[in-house]
Formats: C-alpha cells, sequence, structure tokens
C-alpha cells in the first residue's frame, strides 16, 4: 500500500472500527446488567454475531497493513480499552495473515521479521 492510498485504506479501517464499537455499545445497552466498568474489565473479543462480522472483516489477512498502519498512526495515546483492542485486532489478524500463508507472520507487514 502506498501513501496515496492510505486515507483511503484509514477510513474504511476507521468506519470498521465505528461500527465494532456501535455493535459492542448495542449489545451492551441491550443488557440490564452490564456496566461500562465491567467493559473496560471484560475482554476486547467479539460476543455477538455482530461484533464478530465486523470483527472477522477488521481482522481479515486483505485488511492487515491497513490495519497495523491505522493503529500505528493513532499511537500508545488511546485510553486502556483502546490498547486492549488494539493488541487483540493486531494479534488476530497477524493470526490470519499467518494462516492464510501457510506460515507464521507476527511481525508488522514488511518487516521481514
Amino acid at each position: 500500500m502506498n501513501n496515496k492510498e492510505f486515507p483511503q485504506e484509514a477510513e474504511r479501517i476507521r468506519k470498521l472500527m465505528v461500527s465494532f464499537d456501535a455493535a459492542v455499545w448495542k449489545r451492551i445497552s441491550a443488557s440490564e446488567t452490564m456496566t461500562i466498568e465491567e467493559l473496560l474489565k471484560d475482554d476486547v473479543y467479539p460476543k455477538s454475531a455482530e461484533e464478530t462480522a465486523v470483527w472477522n472483516e477488521l481482522t481479515s489477512p486483505e485488511n492487515r497493513e491497513a490495519l497495523h498502519k491505522f493503529i500505528a498512526y493513532h499511537g500508545e495515546n488511546v485510553h486502556d480499552y483502546a490498547r486492549k483492542l488494539n493488541a487483540a485486532l493486531v494479534k488476530e489478524s497477524d493470526r490470519r495473515a499467518g494462516a492464510k500463508t501457510g506460515g507464521a507472520n507476527n511481525g508488522p507487514p514488511n518487516s521481514g521479521i
């Protein structure tokens, strides 16, 4: 992906992240017992079908490079939940990319790791 493509790719990833957040909030607001504090303590993996569909799109091998760039661009200056979510997304994206290529793929895209 060259730099001219990044803004378009970043916008696509941003929209998927917003969709994931919306699906999580939809599940939480439907719950009579879950609180924000529980969400922040809870793991970040998808629980509903809607969350899973967005998660699978975000972590697809085709989105791996754009996802890595998007998360790197936003850096570590995010709250704890976002940091945990970003780490989980990167880990799953790397796992899926490795499974697609038949090998380990633990480093950032184009890193040679």
